[in-house]
């Protein structure tokens, strides 16, 4: 019997290389399924393709059928493993009913387990994987999430769309990196009308990798021990990718106080340090009493 520490540690090594710039997991990669040639034609998805991504979307409106018509939106930021998740559950618990939660992680599982369902699995995963499965490395479906990306943020426009034009109650959950995407999304929510609570959780880059693998680790043991999805694995190098060369600090900083800066739906701007182990920080908290005012800090 394999020692799961070695089993682990040698396929975070490959997965490492495997989804980095230029590997074959990537979201870009001939076999993501954006553009595979399974379900595309002439650069557009199928109709068969299109009907899978509803069933998705159908999916996840049935969770929140009840959602309440306040226009009111919670917009969490910050990189991968920084704890939004449990932020969340502080914020709309027992009441999560009344949210759509439009979570890209949630979407790829759901494309990744309808691939699994329909066998189309086999065909995004690239032969250097088959290759080093077939050498005995144990592989699971939520280490393929970059190649169903591209589908999941289409799905996840789809939903919040509609969900913006219907004035539900929205919870967006990002990294929001981008002060231009950033400032998109805040202006998109002030035209219809909504009101803002904006969240930001600071982790540093190191925290936020070791994070994502303590999260990785814990499910791909499991998964070698029972199946199933496995553990949610991000790249290192995507991760990197969120921090200016030589700060500490990410770009989700700076972009989250840019648009509680310029948009004015933003009601409130809370931000938290993430220190390892997992220990959120208040260190600030800014309100907006109308839209033509600045935040102040209280």
């Amino acid at each position: 019997m394999s020692d799961p520490a070695v089993e682990v540690a040698a396929h975070q090594e490959s997965l490492t290389r495997l989804t980095s710039n230029t590997g074959p997991i990537r979201k870009d990669a001939p076999t993501a399924t954006k553009a595979h040639e399974l379900w595309t034609r002439n650069g557009k998805p199928t109709s068969a393709r299109i009907m899978v991504r509803r069933a998705i979307g159908d999916s996840i409106r049935a969770q929140y059928s009840g959602a309440l018509a306040d226009r009111q939106a919670i917009v969490l930021v910050g990189a991968p493993a920084s704890g939004k998740s449990t932020v969340l559950r502080t914020m709309i618990e027992p009441n999560r009913s009344d949210w759509i939660v439009v979570d890209a992680d949630e979407i790829k599982d759901l494309l990744l387990e309808e691939a699994v369902r329909d066998g189309s699995y086999n065909q995004i995963v690239p032969a250097e994987v088959r290759a080093l499965e077939g050498d005995g490395e144990r592989f699971f479906p939520r280490e393929f999430a970059a190649l169903v990306h591209a589908e999941s943020v289409v799905i996840a426009d789809w939903l919040r769309q509609e969900a913006i034009a219907a004035g539900l109650n929205l919870v967006i959950d990002g990294v929001l990196a981008d002060p231009i995407e950033a400032e998109e999304l805040g202006a998109q929510l002030a035209v219809a009308g909504y009101t803002i609570n904006e969240v930001q959780l600071e982790i540093c880059e190191n925290v936020s990798i070791e994070r994502m693998l303590q999260r990785w680790s814990k499910g791909y043991v499991n998964a070698l021990a029972v199946g199933g999805l496995g553990g949610r694995w991000v790249p290192p190098s995507y991760i990197g990718t969120l921090y200016k060369p030589g700060s500490t600090q990410s770009r989700c900083y700076e972009s989250s106080e840019h648009l509680a800066q310029v948009c004015g739906a933003v009601a409130t701007f809370t931000r938290y340090d993430v220190p390892q182990p997992i220990n959120f920080r208040l260190t600030g908290k800014w309100r907006r009493v109308r839209p033509d005012e600045p935040l102040r800090r209280i």
